[in-house]
């Protein structure tokens, strides 16, 4: 008996995952036919329709955690948690609500429902393709930044509470008396890019003399004050070192640009979707994907403007 439960219970996943697959790659490579066919229902079969999209949209969420954790992409979460998900499905739907009133606007013809279930299904299909494509691309443009933590005093500096907190080393250094030492503190901790800084690589700072017993000019005020040493012939004991990456200087263009064909490529199957539940034209509702938020950010700005003129010529009294 455990043994057919276990069966039964394996073919169950199996159609699942079988189901789950054919609507992903229908809705990737056939999206206009898939969506005529979800749309070409019966009006009966409505909740049917919107309780499949949640149903995909959830699998796809987990599917896609699952896989944001296997590549290591930045900043994913460090398990699968259920809260997450439901998170994400419910910021989804939050936008669908805002995004259907202004379908109407253009003389949508179908319903919430049908704006929700299209919404769900392009955005979770599209999110489990781009997350790999983010991480196999952040692997590229990714650089290290490394910090070292000392265990003693590798250099001093203006305490951030005074007025030398803003300063540069060489005007710092001007700028200071001898009753002005009382303001420097000792400091513990370096960074440095290692893709940029290879040299530094393998390198440590070595304990910074007394502050009393050096003459004022010389009081090393940055890391770039000290001559790093060779940690194996250092003998000291090596500081704490984390790596934190970072997106390269000379990659946020190619950054942006990946955001925003992502943003097209989105904008472009929600309007083949849109366009067969409201029976609208698809290229006018790209159109509407690719002006609106510029439209939008204008409208607010010029809203903004137009509020704050107002409270200046006429101020409450």
């Amino acid at each position: 008996m455990p043994d057919l439960d276990i069966r039964k219970l394996a073919e169950s996943i199996a159609d699942l995952l079988a189901a789950y697959t054919n609507q992903f790659l229908s809705i990737l490579s056939r999206p206009r036919s898939t969506f005529a066919g979800i749309f070409e229902e019966l009006d009966g079969g409505r909740g049917h329709r919107f309780r499949n999209a949640l149903v995909y949209a959830a699998t796809s969420v987990l599917i896609g955690l699952c896989v944001a954790n296997f590549v290591k992409l930045q900043d994913s979460p460090p398990g699968v948690k259920p809260e997450i998900a439901i998170a994400v499905l419910f910021v989804w739907i939050l936008v669908a609500l805002v995004l259907h009133p202004c379908l109407k606007v253009f003389r949508a013809r179908g319903t919430m429902e049908a704006t929700l279930v299209v919404f769900l299904y392009v955005v979770s299909t599209l999110h489990l393709v781009f997350i790999p494509t983010l991480a196999i691309v952040g692997h590229l443009i990714t650089e290290t930044r490394v910090v070292l933590t000392y265990h003693y005093v590798v250099y001093f500096g203006a305490n951030r509470e005074d007025r030398w907190a803003e300063m540069s080393p060489d005007t710092l250094r001007k700028a200071l008396s001898e009753k002005d030492l009382a303001y420097l503190w000792g400091i513990r901790r370096e960074s440095y890019v290692k893709e940029r800084e290879l040299e530094k690589e393998g390198t440590i700072l070595p304990p910074a003399p007394p502050k009393e017993s050096l003459r004022l000019a010389d009081v090393p005020l940055s890391p770039s004050d000290r001559v790093r040493v060779p940690i194996e012939e250092s003998g000291l004991d090596p500081p704490k070192r984390t790596e934190i990456p970072i997106i390269g200087e000379s990659y946020q263009w190619l950054l942006l640009g990946i955001w925003v064909f992502y943003y097209l490529i989105n904008s472009a199957y929600l309007a083949v979707g849109l366009a067969c539940a409201h029976r609208m034209s698809a290229a006018m509702l790209f159109g509407l994907a690719l002006v609106g938020p510029l439209v939008a950010i204008v409208a607010f700005t010029l809203l903004l403007a137009i509020w704050v003129g107002i409270f200046l010529l006429f101020p409450m009294r």
